[in-house]
């Protein structure tokens, strides 16, 4: 596998903000002990296509990012019931499509709580999506996000990374992470 942690290979990590109208990605990479963005966007789905034409637009996009940088590990935001069950249901749908991607080109998927994701890049739970960028900017050294789903993406890919290498030693003695 070509990202090996215990090989002593480069990590690629995709990090996914879902949505059904706006979807963060983001990728990082562990270069030498350093992590790096080395991607992030947003993909815009149009309001008024149906749902199923969005997630199949969906599952196109993620296919070239999959192609594109094969990320050998995948992390998605976990949902976040709101008010709003329809919303919420679509969202469920969108990571769906997400995990699908994943498990078509091997990336091991890690899911995470937004309070979770947070609380470990800026050691609040509740820090708002503003902050979360500012400290995404100063780790990353990342000058602008189109809208904060990027940001968002890049917040869950660095948590997941630094999560990642703290398995390291377990992968290192043999344990299948």
């Amino acid at each position: 596998m070509l990202n090996d942690v215990s090989k002593g290979l480069f990590v690629i990590v995709l990090g996914i903000d879902p949505g059904t109208r706006l979807l963060g990605v983001g990728v990082v990479t562990l270069e030498q002990g350093i992590w790096r963005a080395i991607f992030h966007d947003v993909c815009a789905l149009n309001s008024r296509d149906t749902i199923e034409k969005r997630l199949f637009n969906l599952s196109t996009y993620l296919q070239n990012i999959y192609k594109n940088f094969k990320p050998g590990f995948t992390a998605i935001e976990r949902v976040f019931f709101g008010r709003n069950a329809d919303s919420a249901f679509k969202i469920g749908l969108a990571r769906g499509v997400c995990m699908a991607e994943a498990g078509r080109y091997n990336s091991v998927l890690r899911e995470y709580a937004p309070t979770e994701i947070k609380k470990g890049i800026c050691g609040q739970g509740n820090a708002d999506k503003d902050v979360v960028a500012m400290f995404i900017k100063r780790h990353l050294t990342v000058e602008a996000f189109a809208t904060n789903d990027a940001s968002d993406a890049l917040a869950v890919a660095l948590f997941a990374g630094w999560a990642i290498e703290k398995e390291k030693p377990l992968r290192s003695s043999g344990v299948e992470l």
